[in-house]
């Protein structure tokens, strides 16, 4: 038997992300955020990262 689910945007995302290094997801992320795609939030702790969260922006 085999089982099919729903393949969400988490996954298609994990599946992009999944060759990055955490340097370069920074780097991208810095990038969006300075072309106002999206708003990083920083915080203390979240090493190898520099952000804690990632929002869109409304662009």
């Amino acid at each position: 038997m085999v089982l099919k689910r729903k393949v969400s945007k988490l996954d298609v995302l994990q599946a992009i992300l999944i060759d990055l290094t955490p340097g370069e997801i920074n780097d991208a992320i810095s990038i969006l955020e300075e072309s106002g795609f999206v708003k990083a939030k920083r915080a203390v702790g979240t090493h190898p990262y520099a952000f804690y969260s990632v929002l869109l922006t409304p662009r």
